[in-house]
């Protein structure tokens, strides 16, 4: 047993090296890529309709990884992309890239609402992120790229006696502040959220 894990890890160590010297990011041009995106609704939903999961999660990436749609043409994005992902459908809802400046500025706010006391919930179970798309691809795509597209900290409900839970909604927003969705998260998830933004912006760039 013990010779079979040692012939395992040196197969793995040699496999990262060459995976190193053909195919990683250092070797990939770096060029700018989509700001932001958005996909169709599943299940003919309409404009409005929350996508139709519980299973919803957060993704921090960095560096972000672009390719055409022949594949042939790869290239990588130093921003941060933070997305949210139907594992189920193997799917991005929406997602949208920070560089630093707007990847500190999204921490600090996050950092902030965490440190406020009075949006502090005890005895509240976990909840599914929730995501609410407000527009659509035109008829022939899946996907909506969303020029200047960000996400900013939106709605804040705080806990009350009826209702302890606090909710923080994220909007991503497009150029001239257009509306394109909202993701809601407790606060456990915003704390989650805040460790891996702050970790991705600390990481090497390409």
């Amino acid at each position: 047993m013990v010779d079979r894990l040692g012939c395992s890890a040196v197969v793995l160590a040699m496999a990262s090296m060459l995976m190193a010297g053909c195919g990683g990011p250092s070797h990939l041009p770096v060029r700018s890529g989509p700001d932001a995106n958005l996909s169709r609704l599943p299940d003919s939903l309409e404009d409005g309709s929350r996508w139709p999961s519980d299973s919803l999660q957060f993704m921090v990436v960095r560096p972000s990884r672009d390719q055409s749609p022949d594949g042939r043409s790869p290239s990588i994005d130093s921003r941060m992309t933070l997305a949210v992902l139907d594992p189920d459908r193997a799917t991005w809802v929406m997602s949208a890239r920070m560089d630093d400046q707007q990847g500190i500025r999204f921490a600090s706010g996050l950092e902030s609402l965490l440190s406020l006391q009075s949006l502090q919930s005890k005895g509240v179970g976990p909840i599914p992120l929730q995501a609410t798309l407000k527009r659509q691809p035109s008829k022939e795509k899946d996907l909506m790229v969303l020029p200047g597209g960000r996400w900013e900290i939106g709605a804040i409900k705080v806990p009350t006696d009826a209702d302890p839970g606090t909710r923080i909604t994220l909007r991503l927003i497009s150029e001239q502040d257009v509306l394109n969705g909202e993701v809601v998260m407790n606060m456990a998830q915003a704390e989650d959220l805040f460790v891996r933004v702050s970790g991705a912006i600390q990481a090497v760039r390409p």
